[in-house]
């Protein structure tokens, strides 16, 4: 069996298995409230780069750049076990006298990680006068390199500590209690974006305003995880670190391809600002950065509609709804495919008219890079699409290798391109690399379709 059983998610998640009938409508209202957060979400990011842009120098932001794309690659040190804890916990929910699995379950995980934590904490601090971090910004200003090398020392630790605290509200959806989930995720939008404009009014430096944003951000998921576990008043509970071994275990080996598969995408998505950064400058990351969160917003739209979007092809496999699988993904590709090349267009004329008003007339980019940064993001989208169908299947061992692959590969490829051809390079070789893998997992997820069994 893979990491998703199919029968499982068709049984329990989302409500799903009420019938072919209903399995459309509950996936466009599961993933409607979810996209109206995200893109929330999004918009007070535009307004977070509108003030940083115009309260810091260029290199500042461009510091702020690097950070928050090293930083979205560690969001995933959890190795997978957010995902296997939330399946398991829906398991637990639907059997008899489960709650007190479930909680065992969740507190061992949080267990385990505060100790991981507190020991990874200890070795980057004793460490931390033999980490290069210098090395991953390219930069003449010496006050920048010391602002740098304080965040890289700082933030990675709140984001360790995240990994315990911040469990809580990825739980959430185990309950399908969506609607907290989504206000969670509009607070912790709308609190970093007014941090980031008191400590930008106040004239603090880059390195307490990043600090501050990270810091924000890991009070409200810690709100979260109380809340969570105030809603199911999981209070009489002790776990020692060796009953939580086993537990945290057997999570792991569930989740192994989660992390692999997330820790891989998350480092290709980013490659292009890190490459940048370290290769050219960060000034040119900065701009490259831009370009690409405007299409993030149109991206958005898309975002929320994984999970539903996940639970109802697992319906569909185990009711042997094959038809249904292999209509849904036709009709969202041939939304998708017009709406990007829709987007693309705009951007590769209006691009630079946008960023003038988001970040002011010092950000110009040229238009072949918002042209190829549209054919990105489209092959982005669509990888992500047959990858929800993959990971339906329990089929995802191959995309694991190829992601994990892509991975190793697209820094060294992507710098020898960023001296010759710049930002425009390196956002050519990310868009192949997606292209191969959106092609591999479009065969693999009409290979099954067409054998119609898993």
């Amino acid at each position: 069996m893979g990491i998703i059983s199919p029968k499982y998610w068709a049984k329990h998640s989302y409500n799903l298995a009420l019938g072919s009938g209903n399995r459309t409508k509950n996936l466009i209202l599961g993933s409607g409230m979810m996209t109206v957060s995200n893109v929330i979400n999004i918009v007070t990011r535009f307004g977070l780069i509108a003030l940083l842009t115009r309260m810091y120098t260029k290199d500042e932001f461009g510091l702020w750049i690097s950070i928050t794309s090293i930083t979205s690659v560690m969001v995933n040190s959890d190795f997978g076990v957010a995902s296997a804890l939330r399946n398991k916990l829906v398991e637990c929910r639907v059997k008899e006298n489960g709650d007190d699995d479930a909680k065992r379950y969740f507190f061992s995980v949080i267990y385990f990680f505060l100790v991981f934590t507190l020991i990874i904490s200890i070795l980057l601090l004793s460490f931390r006068h033999y980490i290069p971090y210098d090395h991953l910004f390219k930069t003449n200003d010496l006050v920048l390199k010391t602002e740098g090398r304080n965040i890289l020392i700082w933030v990675p630790i709140l984001l360790l500590i995240n990994i315990p605290f911040g469990i809580g509200p990825a739980m959430l959806f185990a309950y399908q209690e969506i609607k907290v989930a989504t206000l969670l995720n509009i607070i912790i939008g709308v609190l970093g974006l007014l941090t980031i404009g008191i400590a930008a009014f106040l004239h603090q430096s880059i390195t307490v305003t990043t600090i501050l944003y990270f810091l924000v951000n890991l009070l409200c998921t810690l709100g979260g995880t109380f809340y969570f576990v105030y809603r199911r008043k999981w209070f009489d509970i002790y776990i020692n670190l060796k009953s939580a071994l086993p537990k945290v275990w057997e999570l792991v080996t569930q989740g192994i391809l989660f992390f692999i598969i997330q820790t891989s995408a998350a480092f290709l998505f980013n490659a292009p600002t890190l490459v940048s950064t370290s290769q050219i400058g960060l000034s040119a990351a900065s701009e490259l950065s831009l370009a690409q969160r405007l299409y993030l917003l149109v991206v958005s739209m898309y975002a929320g509609v994984h999970n539903p979007l996940w639970a109802g092809f697992a319906d569909a496999i185990n009711r042997y709804d094959w038809q249904w699988c292999k209509t849904t993904l036709l009709r969202v590709l041939y939304v998708t495919v017009p709406l990007f090349a829709l987007a693309t267009l705009v951007f590769t004329f209006l691009g630079n008219f946008f960023l003038t008003i988001i970040a002011g007339k010092g950000y110009v980019s040229s238009k072949w890079l918002f042209l190829v940064m549209g054919i990105w993001t489209l092959f982005y989208l669509l990888y992500g699409l047959f990858l929800t169908f993959l990971s339906a299947t329990g089929k995802i061992k191959l995309t694991a290798f190829s992601s994990a692959l892509s991975a190793f590969i697209i820094f060294p490829t992507a710098s020898f391109f960023a001296h010759k051809y710049g930002n425009t390079g390196i956002i050519c070789v990310s868009a192949i690399v997606f292209f191969l893998l959106t092609l591999a997992a479009y065969l693999q997820a009409f290979y099954l379709i067409n054998r119609q069994k898993i």
